[in-house]
């Protein structure tokens, strides 16, 4: 039988998501606070970590940081599970080995479940240290079908396809909503570009490079915090959609 550590300072997520997973066969330890979660680890070897980043005393980061310090854990599969995502914390925690990141209010059961399922069922993410793939850090709002581990530069298209359609219909709701604003609203043009982009790599898997896929995947992470604000350009391209994305750090 498979073990989750599902560390959350909110009980009632714990509790939730325990009843759930156990539901589906697994053994499910539960911790709510950072410290209580590396107690538990001097003696749990779980198969994954499912781990909230926002958590008082100790935060998801540090945790995380004590975790890859077990050199039986240094490889454990860790997906993000955490609301009022602070990004200096998504900063610090990118290099040190995560599978998934999921926004709590965004993330049904089902959808967090499939991800494990998948998790459980791929080798293990890489040494500790290792940096994601861009895909591998996408923003909290996607939850692909597919481990989007697997589009790697290089990789047989078909299995590039795949993985980009899985991502595509994760985002669909989101991609679609934007879409339906007809406003030229800074969140309409995104998604307008990151569909023709979705539709240019899918077509043309040649294409996809860690520029390219860096750029979707920045493009999917402001989506959910584009304004309505009207502008101006019409997007249809990689660059056009890069020059929309440097409008979010100014």
């Amino acid at each position: 039988m498979k073990t989750i550590l599902l560390v959350d300072d909110d009980l009632f997520v714990t509790t939730l998501y325990k009843t759930k997973l156990s539901g589906e066969g697994y053994q499910v330890e539960t911790a709510n606070s950072g410290a209580e979660a590396l107690s538990k680890l001097e003696h749990l070897r779980p198969d994954t970590i499912i781990l909230d980043l926002n958590m008082p005393e100790m935060n998801g980061v540090e945790v995380l940081k004590q975790i890859r310090n077990i050199p039986e854990l240094k490889d454990v599969p860790v997906i993000i599970f955490s609301n009022g995502h602070v990004q200096s914390l998504l900063d610090e925690v990118c290099p040190l080995g995560v599978q998934k990141f999921f926004t709590k209010s965004l993330c049904p059961p089902n959808r967090l479940l499939a991800e494990i399922q998948n998790t459980l069922e791929a080798a293990p993410i890489g040494q500790s240290g290792s940096k994601p793939t861009p895909l591998e850090t996408a923003a909290a709002s996607t939850a692909p079908d597919a481990p989007v581990r697997a589009v790697a530069i290089g990789a047989h298209p078909e299995v590039q396809r795949k993985v980009l359609a899985g991502l595509y219909r994760s985002v669909q709701p989101e991609m679609k909503a934007a879409l339906a604003d007809k406003s030229e609203s800074r969140r309409e043009v995104l998604g307008r570009a990151l569909k023709h982009l979705f539709n240019d790599l899918y077509d043309h898997p040649e294409h996809i490079t860690e520029t390219s896929i860096q750029t979707l995947m920045q493009g999917l992470g402001n989506l959910h915090q584009a304004d309505p604000a009207p502008t101006n350009p019409v997007l249809d391209s990689e660059a056009a959609l890069k020059s929309i994305l440097q409008s979010f750090e100014e």
